[in-house]
Order: C-alpha cells, then structure tokens, then sequence
C-alpha cells in the first residue's frame, strides 16, 4: 500500500514531535480515522521508518497495553553541513534528528570557485561516515548550509560571500558526486528549522529568529512554515539597509544591519577602521582578536563597551523596524555574537523598546539561545527529514531493516 504523502507527513511529523504515541491519539490529534491510521502506520512499519514500543496501561475497556508507535532511528542517516568563511562543520544524524558525530574542518572560503569548495565537502562527508563506518547507501539526504541569497526550492545559490561567482547550483555537484539527494540552504533558516523542531521555537507557528556571528540572517516561521519569499529567497534581515551612507558591508552596499553588528563590524569599529578582509586571509587572528574584544570589554574597557553597546542600539532600532513590518510574537537572538551575553543584548533591548510601535499589539517576547555547534546539524537534519516525510516511496535504507510486525493494537 502507498499512503497519501500529506497523510504520512503529518503521521511522521506528529510521531516526531510526541516522541512515543499510539494510534488512537494519532486519528484524535490529525483527524484522521482510525481505520485510516491503522492502515497508514502498518505501511510505515512495513517501510522500517517506525517501530512498536508496548505502552504502559490498558486501553479503556480493553485488557492488553496499548502499543505505541515511534520513529525508527536507525531508518535512514541524514548529513548536514554548513559552510563559512573559516571552517566547514559536517555531522550525521539519524532519522530523529539526533546528533550522531561531527566533524570540523578550518577552511578559508575566500570566495573560491564552487568546484574547490565541492571537493573539500566531498572528502569531509567521506571522512565523517568512514569515522561512524557508514556506507553513503546508509544515508537519505544531506542538506548544506551556506550564507547568502539561496533558493532551497530550486537549488541555486545566487550570492554568497563563500563563493566567487553567482548563481551556483552546489547541491547538484555534491549530489553527482556522492549520489545522494542534496539540497541546499541559507544557513539563518536551517538555525530557525532547529528552534522550530528542537527549541524556543518548539510548538509556536511564528516567530523569528537572528543571528549574529560573522553575518547577520534571518529565519521567519509564519503558519507553522518557513517563509521564502516571492522568489524562493527568503528575509534578509541582515542587509536591510539602516543608512545608505553607512560603513561598508561586504555585500558590496553600505549602511547595512551586518555592516553594524556583525563581528567584522565589531572587529572594524575596535581595530580602527580595519578593511572588511584583513582578517579574512587569518581565521585564527580572527577568532582570537573578537574573543579578546568581548573578553576586554567584559573587563570595563570602556571605549570597547561602547562598540558593543553602538552595536546593539543599531540592531535593536532594526529590530523595532522588524517588529513594525512583521510583528512577529517572538524574536530569537542566535549565533556566535550571543557570546558578547548583556554587553550586547542590554543595548537591543532598550533599542527595541525604544523605537518599536508602542501600541500593545507590537509586544515582542525578544530571547537569546546560544546554541552548540549542533544547531545548524540539527536544523539541516529537520529540513531533510520534512522533504522524506514526504515522500510516500521512503524506505528504511542501509542495515535498517524493516521492523517485524507486532500484534495489532490501539
């Protein structure tokens, strides 16, 4: 039997978010019938991607405990990768979402031409599932994480500060040369995909969430989805520009958020007006100097907390536009400038509160979530997981075999 794709998304997705769940509170909760979920569920055991799990009591007025259902984590294995500017981050996970192994490699992105950057991915995902003695067979997708203007829909990259042309169809190239569904994504909306499945964006159906490291993106969740924008493109908040006479961006325009916020703006600002690529060539020098920057503004260098402090002013008077435009309920502030902690957010929230609507309809509930370095993994895991939930052909892959058929049950 082939179910309806939508059925078996919303029964994966439902499985996914309760963790355990048997069959009748999986027909109360989608409204689908029993019968139906009965039939659904016993395709999905029979494709390996759930296994039965004896639940604790009896079901009303039955004598035998109720069976309930949850995913096969050992199903299929899913890639995730994000690429910046001074390393290339690669873990495996499993069909949950659960972090498996990671691997960190330093690389100077540099704008390089796509095919270099493609090798270098190529021999980090073969290395990574060579450590965990995987076959690449074992493996349903692989999602890549990049910065820039990325159509996750069509699979094009039309600008990142990664590569040294437009328009780059890097999934396609990693997907010929490792033969697996690849897709591509802007690295702010794999952040939001992990806070919409694992964190503070868990159970809301819009929200937005920042980051702030060596760029400054955005994710939008409205109606429980990811928006894209009219062209597949999603916000970029980022380079929303605050004053088109303002400190370069390198994106190429001026005035931009990330212009002001991003840690090469905090680097300019403290270092006295230092180019956009001094550090670029140096991610050792780079990585040092901002930490000793935070480490001595902690300290009481008062000219130092004043970069901060400018620095968030500038993004909380961005954030008040946001909060005009898209009104969202909650903002989450992530990413690695989380580490600056009340020396940066002190400053966006007075911002905000200063130049946002003052009616009450424009309350924003602003958090920061500092993640580990298995965010992005982990949001790269959620936007490959939603795409084979889908799919109503899936099949456990690899040693994953189907599950043996337990005695029907509730």
């Amino acid at each position: 039997m082939i179910a309806p794709a939508s059925s078996r998304q919303r029964i994966l997705g439902l499985i996914r978010e309760k963790g355990r769940i048997s069959r009748v509170e999986i027909a109360a909760a989608t409204g689908i019938s029993r019968a139906a979920v009965t039939n659904l569920t016993q395709a999905l055991l029979d494709d390996g991607l759930l296994i039965e799990q004896a639940g604790d009591g009896a079901a009303a007025g039955r004598g035998r405990p109720r069976v309930n259902l949850q995913l096969n984590s050992r199903a299929m294995h899913v890639v995730g990768v994000k690429i910046s500017m001074h390393q290339i981050g690669i873990a495996l996970t499993d069909f949950t979402g659960e972090v498996l192994d990671t691997l960190i490699m330093p690389y100077r992105a540099g704008r390089q031409a796509a095919d270099v950057t493609a090798d270098v991915v190529e021999d980090a995902v073969r290395q990574c599932l060579l450590d965990s003695s995987l076959a690449p067979s074992s493996v349903g997708g692989i999602c890549i994480g990049l910065p820039g203007y990325v159509d996750s829909e069509a699979g094009v990259c039309h600008w990142s500060p990664i590569f040294k042309s437009g328009d780059v169809r890097f999934g396609d190239e990693i997907q010929r040369r490792m033969g697996i569904d690849t897709y591509i994504e802007n690295d702010a909306n794999l952040v939001a995909s992990a806070e919409h499945w694992f964190g503070k964006g868990r159970g809301r159906d819009c929200f937005a969430v920042v980051t702030v490291e060596a760029g400054v993106g955005m994710g939008f969740v409205v109606n429980d989805t990811l928006y894209r924008g009219a062209h597949g493109v999603g916000p970029e908040f980022g380079h929303a520009q605050l004053d088109p006479h303002g400190p370069q961006c390198r994106c190429g325009r001026r005035g931009c958020v990330e212009a002001y916020v991003s840690d090469y703006a905090i680097l300019r600002e403290a270092d006295g007006g230092i180019s956009i690529d001094a550090y670029a060539a140096n991610p050792t020098l780079y990585h040092g100097r901002i930490n000793e920057i935070t480490r001595q503004a902690r300290d009481g260098d008062e000219r130092l907390r004043e970069v901060f402090q400018k620095a968030g002013r500038s993004l909380g008077f961005a954030l008040a536009n946001l909060v005009a435009m898209l009104n969202p309920p909650r903002i989450i502030l992530s990413g690695d400038g989380m580490r600056a902690g009340e020396l940066l957010f002190d400053p966006v929230r007075e911002g905000l509160a200063d130049h946002r609507p003052t009616a009450p309809q424009f309350e924003v509930d602003l958090v920061t979530h500092r993640w580990g370095d298995d965010v992005w993994a982990r949001g790269a895991a959620a936007m490959v997981l939603q795409r084979l939930y889908s799919r109503s052909e899936l099949r456990a892959v690899g040693d994953a075999a189907p599950s043996k058929p337990a005695p029907a049950g509730d």
